[in-house]
């Protein structure tokens, strides 16, 4: 989960994925293996780019087709979770729950038509109900089409593989490091956002090589919760505000950019996310996952030297003469960009005189083209509103940021379960 969302805040996230209206489905690999079906990874596809051009989506009907009924264990209530897949005729979804009697993670999948549960696994979340702090395993939850993968934390950080249609474990494999991000499952391997990234094989979850690069003359860790960006050719990968390219084959470093925006909350810049990747450049949000005040914006990257080609960043909001009032510093952008090249349109996520806002940028100079509040789908190209649409959702509710689109359905997970809208 990349941070949070208060029920006040859902139309905002949804709007990410509304976004891309006609454009976003998966259900395994197709007949053309670079035509995904469903939606069987964190953002469609290795490249996360967060689209599938074959989804017609709900459009502008709206309305909650179904909510999961989520049973809790004890009085425990989800600290965090993932987003969903679809695979099959299947939901998936992950939820730990840190608190109450139980310390456990769940990984649930549900009928895709009616939501009702299919089948449930649960994993112990700290050894021997250890209070230590410890990454949350729902954020790692990923899947290739084949199998879903996560990491537990029972015994140690253990690399799992589980069957989408029983929930049934194919194999485990310890491994040396917990990851705080999901995996990236693209051509039998998996990459993990770890120090800078570590590949496993996705057929027994042996490492097959780890990346890492020292600054200050000490190791760096991934300390977004992003996944590695994958193309046929290059590997992205950030640690702190650096961003790195590097070789798929071979792991050198083809070029590192640094992010443009002073941190307010650290020393340095503020973090980078992993690009999703256009034609000739790649777009780059600079954000905290969990602050929305500490600064930050988008950032387009030359895909040949890493050079900057723009930069954007929401106008901060001014307090008043005591004091008094939004911080300055509330304004950002948060997530993972959307690009739409066909209308040469970049779509993100942020803060804005305090507000959730979504914003339609424009792909060569990064001007606001529009920008918009509480609209769930839309016309990338100018704005428009195809419909727009509530959560009914309790006070404590978190939503996802990142949902699903499916044949006419958007599927969003919750704190209290995934929801199905559309007809």
């Amino acid at each position: 989960m990349e941070s949070p969302l208060t029920r006040r805040e859902t139309l905002g996230a949804i709007a990410g994925a509304g976004a891309v209206g006609a454009a976003g489905c998966l259900d395994v690999l197709s007949d053309d293996q670079t035509r995904l079906e469903g939606w069987p990874s964190y953002r469609y596809d290795a490249a996360n780019s967060g689209r599938n051009p074959d989804a017609a989506g709900p459009n502008g009907d709206l309305e909650t087709a179904w909510k999961q009924d989520l049973e809790p264990p004890g009085d425990g209530y989800p600290s965090e979770l993932s987003c969903p897949f679809v695979l099959g005729e299947r939901v998936i979804v992950a939820f730990d729950f840190d608190g109450g009697v139980s310390r456990e993670t769940h990984v649930i999948a549900v009928d895709r038509e009616t939501g009702e549960q299919d089948w449930s696994e649960t994993f112990e979340l700290a050894p021997d109900g250890s209070n230590a702090a410890t990454a949350m395993p729902s954020r790692t939850l990923e899947s290739d089409g084949v199998a879903v993968y996560l990491v537990t934390l029972d015994g140690g950080p253990t690399l799992r593989a589980l069957d989408p249609e029983s929930g049934d474990e194919r194999w485990q494999a310890s491994i040396e490091r917990q990851l705080y991000s999901p995996l990236t499952a693209d051509g039998g391997s998996l990459y993990a956002g770890e120090r800078t990234y570590a590949v496993f094989d996705a057929d027994d979850g042996d490492l097959e090589r780890r990346y890492e690069w020292e600054r200050d003359g000490s190791v760096q860790r991934l300390t977004n919760e992003f996944p590695p960006t994958v193309t046929e050719d290059v590997v992205y990968a950030s640690v702190a505000d650096t961003l790195r390219a590097t070789d798929r084959d071979d792991g050198s470093l083809l070029w590192s950019a640094e992010s443009p925006f002073d941190s307010k909350v650290d020393d340095g810049g503020v973090p980078l996310t992993q690009p999703v990747v256009g034609d000739d450049a790649v777009y780059a949000i600079a954000g905290d996952s969990v602050r929305a005040d500490a600064g930050g914006g988008i950032v387009a990257l030359s895909t040949n030297d890493g050079d900057q080609l723009w930069s954007f960043q929401p106008d901060p909001t001014e307090s008043d003469a005591d004091g008094n009032g939004p911080s300055a510093s509330r304004s950002g952008v948060a997530g993972l960009p959307l690009v739409f090249e066909e209308s040469e349109t970049i779509c993100a996520i942020g803060f804005e005189g305090g507000e959730r806002t979504f914003f339609g940028l424009e792909a060569e100079d990064g001007s606001v083209r529009w920008d918009l509040d509480g609209i769930v789908a839309i016309d990338p190209a100018d704005g428009s509103t195809v419909g727009s649409g509530t959560l009914d959702l309790g006070e404590r509710a978190n939503v996802a940021h990142t949902p699903a689109i499916a044949d006419d359905r958007l599927y969003v997970n919750t704190s209290e379960g995934a929801v199905a809208i559309g007809p």
